[in-house]
């Protein structure tokens, strides 16, 4: 689910259900028949969410395919962004993809079993991951450090913060 104070509140889920809420007024929009994982909201007009290999965008109008990964079935369960122009997600296979305005670029970032990702542009840039075995790692973009902890061995299907502390 993704929103904003004066916008819609979105929610995803199987055969490809993307639903907007505007006051009391529900959008269905079904879209490739794939389930659809996460959905992040940067503005009423640039929405993205991602599936089994594609990452889709929304311009307040029209769902397009916005990407296609390189990997063959490459889940993507992750998916933040800083702004309409700074757009990340993760994938299963580890791949991490980057939006920067004009095109994707794919990354291999190590790891697998992404399940979610959430950031902060209020603390320098903070951006976090999720796994399957119980790991977050944390990386602060703006000065290049990161670490990890590990949360036991059980999988994490979300996270969410309010600092990059807390």
């Amino acid at each position: 689910v993704s929103g904003g104070t004066n916008s819609p509140t979105w929610a995803v889920g199987d055969g490809g259900t993307l639903i907007s809420l505007s006051g009391t007024t529900e959008t269905l929009s079904a879209q490739s028949g794939l389930p659809i994982f996460r959905i992040w909201m940067a503005s009423d007009t640039s929405v993205w969410a991602t599936s089994v290999g594609t990452i889709l965008h929304y311009t307040g109008s029209t769902w397009s395919t916005a990407y296609v990964s390189t990997t063959a079935n490459d889940t993507m369960l992750g998916l933040w962004g800083f702004s309409s122009t700074d757009v990340h997600t993760l994938s299963v296979n580890g791949n991490v993809d980057k939006w920067d305005g004009t095109t994707w670029t794919p990354y291999v970032h190590g790891g697998t079993s992404w399940r979610a990702e959430w950031g902060n542009a209020a603390d320098t840039l903070m951006l976090c991951a999720a796994s399957a075995v119980g790991a977050v790692y944390c990386n602060d973009l703006n000065n290049g450090q990161g670490g990890s902890s590990q949360a036991g061995n059980v999988q994490l299907m979300n996270l969410w913060g309010a600092s990059k502390t807390a």
